[in-house]
């Protein structure tokens, strides 16, 4: 077998990546995608398909991962979650969440588990692309407001809390915020204050 000498390496910065999501598997669509772009002049370099897996819609919550491909952020709890909840998916770990759900758009894994916060945020950011199947899962994992020792700002957030609270603000901003955008209509308790 014959070696390869490689030459060179040129780097293009000129070039955008672009994810084409949801496209039906129907002949003439690729056509459809690439006269649009020719029309507008657009050059395409390179393009990478994926088969896509159609076995998700079956996932309805943490009882249907069995022999799933999800998808999870590496160093983070979402390894441990799944061995504990759901034994028989097939997990595949990504260096970050992005990595974990471009897997999923790209069909490369069924589904992505990650911190819930998270997915609200992928929600709110990217509409139509995701949605939460299922109830939430896993430990209860509580975030707070850091501040330094002895700040005078304790008392600060603890009174803009409670004054957002009382008035109903605190479940008018999680509704416009989250709630209307995700389709989640109980809004959580919020934050505990400090003593």
């Amino acid at each position: 077998m014959e070696k390869m000498l490689l030459r060179g390496v040129t780097k293009d910065a000129d070039i955008a990546r672009i994810s084409v999501v949801g496209v039906p598997d129907t002949p003439g669509i690729a056509f459809k995608i690439f006269n649009a772009l020719a029309g507008k002049e657009i050059n395409v370099d390179v393009i990478l398909q994926s088969i896509g897996r159609n076995g998700n819609k079956d996932i309805t919550g943490i009882d249907s991962l069995a022999d799933k491909i999800v998808a999870t952020q590496s160093g983070s709890t979402g390894p441990a979650i799944l061995a504990e909840f759901a034994p028989d998916a097939i997990v595949q770990e990504f260096e970050d969440d992005i990595q974990a759900r471009t897997a999923v758009e790209l069909g490369r894994a069924d589904a992505y588990v990650t911190d819930y916060t998270l997915i609200l945020n992928s929600i709110v950011k990217n509409p139509g692309l995701y949605q939460v199947a299922g109830d939430v899962f896993g430990p209860v994992d509580p975030y707070g407001i850091g501040l330094p020792k002895d700040s005078d700002g304790v008392a600060f957030v603890n009174e803009f809390l409670k004054t957002i609270e009382d008035s109903g603000l605190w479940a008018q901003l999680w509704k416009i915020s989250l709630g209307d955008r995700t389709g989640i209509e109980s809004v959580p308790a919020a934050p505990a204050l400090a003593e």
